[in-house]
């Protein structure tokens, strides 16, 4: 369960050399090698004297064991106890694009804890927030600016969306590959409202605000999917992230230096627990290799 870079540095010191360590794994002795560099690149620190026969630890390598070595058991009895107890983590969702990748998340760590279940709740932006100030989650996914203003939620950013204008496939604009600021102007707009979360329809009025524009909102809807049939229709434009549009029945197209951003972001209590923390991290790094 230890992250693999540090599980092959305990095993080059209790192995005694890159090459026997390299044996238990069926890696070359460069592969080996490569790794603990790169984790001593990542720490700044020279773990091995490697001027000898078999590789040393330095002073500060022998830190670093110990430490790692203390990781490792309590890595293992969170594994023994988790399995032994059946833990349930709740998570609220909006209806976001990017939650298509939470299955893959939830499934690659039940691969590690197998017996931690996982209940999904749906809801606007503000029923999101709200649900996990009051303890109803644990966790919660969704945007920024739901979540920034209250000091009693913490939240790490997951993925940077990319905002556009999205236009029916009639609308003079679709044939443009990006916009300006002032191609905005002058717009009949669309979006979502207040009802869906007060923190972000501020926010999407102050990025108007910020370009330099006085939007003309002729409709705002509580949910994706009006937003993405009236804009279809042509009955106005709406302002929303490229990974959310079907460009199948409607056009988005990539807006170059405006204020309107959104990221997608992974959010929870400052008193989270150990299984919490980890099912955050393993998050992190999945939105990381994409």
């Amino acid at each position: 369960m230890l992250e693999r870079k540090i599980q092959y540095f305990i095993d080059v010191v209790q192995e005694g050399s890159f090459s026997s360590a390299a044996k238990k794994y069926l890696l070359s002795q460069s592969a080996i090698s490569q790794q603990i560099t790169q984790l001593e690149n990542e720490i700044g620190v020279i773990l091995f004297d490697r001027s000898g026969y078999k590789p040393k630890l330095t002073n500060q390598g022998k830190v670093f064991y110990e430490g790692c070595l203390k990781l490792q058991r309590e890595t293992n009895e969170l594994l023994e106890t988790i399995q032994q107890e059946h833990i349930k983590i709740r998570i609220g969702l909006t209806q976001l694009e990017q939650n298509k990748h939470l299955i893959k998340i939830i499934n690659q760590f039940k691969n590690h804890y197998k017996n931690v279940e996982f209940d999904l709740i749906e809801g606007t932006f503000e029923e999101t927030k709200t649900n996990l100030l009051q303890g109803k989650t644990d966790l919660a996914f969704g945007l920024e600016s739901d979540f920034k203003s209250d000091e009693r939620i913490e939240y790490k950013p997951l993925f940077h969306y990319t905002m556009c204008l999205m236009c029916s496939l009639n609308n003079p604009l679709a044939s443009k590959n990006e916009i300006c600021v002032e191609d905005l102007k002058n717009q009949n707009y669309i979006c979502l409202s207040k009802k869906m979360g007060r923190n972000f329809y501020k926010d999407f009025i102050q990025a108007f605000k910020l370009d330099g524009i006085k939007p003309k909102i002729i409709k705002e809807v509580d949910t994706f999917e009006q937003l993405t049939i009236d804009v279809s229709l042509d009955k106005g434009v709406a302002l929303v992230s490229k990974e959310v549009i079907n460009e199948n029945i409607a056009k988005a197209i990539p807006i170059i230096n405006t204020h309107h951003h959104n990221d997608y972001v992974i959010a929870y209590h400052k008193d989270y627990s150990e299984i919490e923390q980890r099912f955050i991290k393993e998050a992190i790094r999945y939105f990381e290799t994409l």
